[in-house]
């Protein structure tokens, strides 16, 4: 029995550093924001488009929606604005069964950046609505949280469905545009 696991051992300890040397030659790392964390990144092309990839901080709750939980994400994106979806995106679902996505029923559109200000549309469903008010608030700190990790994000603008709002579920008032701070 020993000489089996002995073996077992041996084939999983192979597999594990041929694994290990997989890594993409092309691997560089983004700036970090005003908090220290990093977005990092590398590049890959295509045949047709050149796509980028990183690796953000998206951010979740737990299951009692009482405090934030931070997760490594990937994205893909051709562009900038598209950058900014893909990021909001990642707070639509985690891969975690015992994190809560607060965005799971929201449509996210961004409608313009410039001059560091970052716009965006929201179209929430039923299950948004029903978050109360520490989850409004939380919802808001994860999408600042995931946001601002772009340095070149200095604030952001939210619209429901096409108009300015000053709350998104009428608990949490917003400063518009909310700033970086």
């Amino acid at each position: 029995m020993n000489k089996r696991n002995l073996g077992i051992a041996l084939s999983l300890s192979t597999l594990l550093l041929t694994a290990c040397g997989d890594k993409p030659a092309n691997e560089n790392s983004a700036s970090a924001d005003s908090n220290n964390k990093a977005v990092s990144g590398s590049q890959t092309t295509s045949p047709n488009a050149k796509n980028t990839e990183l690796t953000i901080k998206s951010y979740y709750t737990d299951d009692e929606i009482l405090e934030l939980v931070e997760r490594d994400s990937n994205i893909t994106f051709k562009s900038e604005k598209d950058k900014y979806l893909a990021a909001l995106n990642t707070l639509k679902q985690s891969d975690q069964s015992a994190d809560f996505a607060l965005w799971r029923d929201v449509e996210f559109s961004i409608t313009k950046f410039e001059n560091g200000q970052l716009t965006i549309d929201l179209r929430m469903g039923e299950d948004f609505a029903g978050l109360g008010a520490p989850g409004e608030q939380l919802a808001i700190q994860s999408l600042q949280k995931t946001l601002f990790q772009f340095n070149e994000v200095t604030s952001i603008s939210l619209l429901k469905e096409g108009k300015a709002v000053e709350t998104l579920l009428g608990h949490v008032d917003l400063q518009q545009p909310i700033m970086r701070k």
